[in-house]
């Protein structure tokens, strides 16, 4: 029954959100036949079935009931968010002018209002990828905000440009420029404006959860425009260029299921081998000592704050710290000198070497580190990682900072603290200008470090 209703398409366009978030609260009804039922007791409906849902284990999504469950998640979660904004506005007769979402992050903390519902509703679909922007026009102008009237005449480079500017005036920060990666990003936008009609097919922990949870920067955010809004024009501070990649994380949308990614073997080898690649990086690196970390420790623990981007040390006790780095180091170990152990133990086992390949004994040793470590350290550690880092890329400063970044980097691209950012921006130089790559953790410089105390030391920075 439940799939009957809320797998029709109205559930799923983008058009309808409005019909619920602007109508009056007590006349919301839906119909569907000679069946009708209120809007309120649907949300009613809805917070029992999540309440059940959070009680299922992982083992139960095969359960026809989690199911219904999360298709009603999906279905109505936008609408009801949406029109719990709208009554909190009418409630507070037009005051509500906080810029400041009701609803928290995974973090806790609240975001800005119009980025999250742009953010919420990317998944919503429509014919013509302009009404990714207009089909909200009515909302938006009920919050106060002062968009652009719909115009059809208008390309899409220049109505998903407008919107985005409307954001960051409306809000007064730059945290739109955390949605801009997405896979299927199209060519003809400007690097600092988000492709509305685009978005990631997976649930956990990507994209951004929580920038909140740092301050590398710790001025308001400063912005203007050019006159035919092309280029964002804010203030920043260069921090260094990059200097090595590594390969990237995949994603891998396909296999995201509502409690995370289920990967088979050969994607786990795939993921293991680029985790490898990055260990083994810092390995030969921690042997040269260099700064800003100095000595092989220091330098392996920066490696594994890259991996927790920090989190570790602002949301652990300190026993439960020491309780990770060890897992850490049961992991790191594997990458690092696992291969050789593995190798050994096949040929003990009387493989001949000319079956050992090299995909032979990264497969055996990865086996040994997730399925047939008794502690699980080192799998536990894995797929911690593995969620923190999906769609992210490693990589190395000139002067040896360590981080990893979402987006297609490359060696020569710079590290940039942006004012009214928390966290660093990747930027691609164009000449004497940038476009805006993705955001970064990179260990040493999250809290402030390197934010220059005289804002007379910052520059103006041009994204294109």
């Amino acid at each position: 029954m439940f799939g009957e209703i809320f797998d029709r398409p109205w559930f799923t366009r983008l058009w309808t959100l409005q019909e619920i978030a602007l109508a009056d609260a007590y006349e919301a009804v839906f119909l569907c036949g000679l069946q009708t039922i209120k809007f309120g007791d649907i949300i009613q409906a809805h917070a029992r079935l999540a309440q059940w849902g959070s009680e299922q284990s992982y083992k139960d999504k095969a359960n026809p009931k989690f199911y219904h469950h999360r298709v009603i998640e999906d279905a109505i979660t936008v609408h009801a968010l949406l029109r719990s904004y709208v009554i909190s506005h009418r409630s507070a007769g037009g005051f509500y002018q906080s810029k400041r979402a009701m609803h928290p992050n995974n973090g806790g903390e609240s975001m800005p209002l119009i980025s999250s519902i742009f953010g919420l509703v990317r998944k919503k679909q429509a014919t013509d990828p302009k009404d990714k922007v207009f089909a909200l026009y009515g909302l938006c102008n009920e919050l106060g905000v002062l968009m652009p009237p719909p115009d059809y005449t208008k390309d899409l480079r220049q109505i998903y440009s407008e919107l985005t500017k409307s954001i960051i005036q409306y809000e007064t920060t730059l945290n739109v420029l955390y949605m801009i990666h997405t896979p299927r990003r199209r060519g003809d936008l400007p690097s600092w404006v988000p492709d509305w009609s685009d978005y990631w097919k997976t649930h956990g922990t990507y994209p951004l959860t929580f920038a909140h949870e740092y301050q590398s920067s710790n001025s308001k955010a400063f912005y203007s425009f050019d006159s035919d809004c092309r280029t964002l024009i804010v203030l920043g501070k260069v921090v260094d260029a990059i200097s090595w990649v590594g390969k990237g994380v995949p994603v891998l949308e396909e296999n995201a299921g509502p409690l995370g990614p289920d990967i088979d073997n050969q994607k786990s080898l795939q993921i293991w081998k680029i985790f490898q690649e990055w260990a083994q990086f810092v390995e030969k690196r921690a042997e040269e000592n260099i700064f800003p970390y100095g000595g092989s420790w220091a330098n392996k623990l920066a490696f594994y704050f890259t991996m927790t981007q920090g989190l570790s040390k602002k949301g652990l006790t300190d026993g439960d710290l020491q309780s990770d780095v060890k897992a850490f180091g049961s992991w790191y170990g594997y990458l690092v000198n696992g291969e050789n152990d593995a190798e050994k133990e096949l040929l003990e086992a009387d493989i001949t070497r000319e079956m050992l390949t090299t995909e032979v004994i990264s497969d055996m040793n990865m086996i040994c580190a997730i399925d047939f470590d008794g502690k699980d350290l080192a799998a536990n550690f894995q797929y911690k990682t593995w969620g923190l880092q999906r769609g992210k890329t490693f990589f190395m400063t000139q002067r040896g900072w360590l981080g990893s970044a979402e987006g297609q980097i490359r060696e020569g691209d710079i590290v940039a603290l942006i004012a009214g950012l928390e966290m660093p921006l990747i930027l691609s130089p164009v000449q004497e200008q940038f476009q805006v790559v993705g955001h970064a953790y990179v260990h040493g410089i999250m809290d402030g470090e390197v934010w220059p105390k005289d804002l007379e030391d910052l520059r103006l920075i041009n994204l294109i």
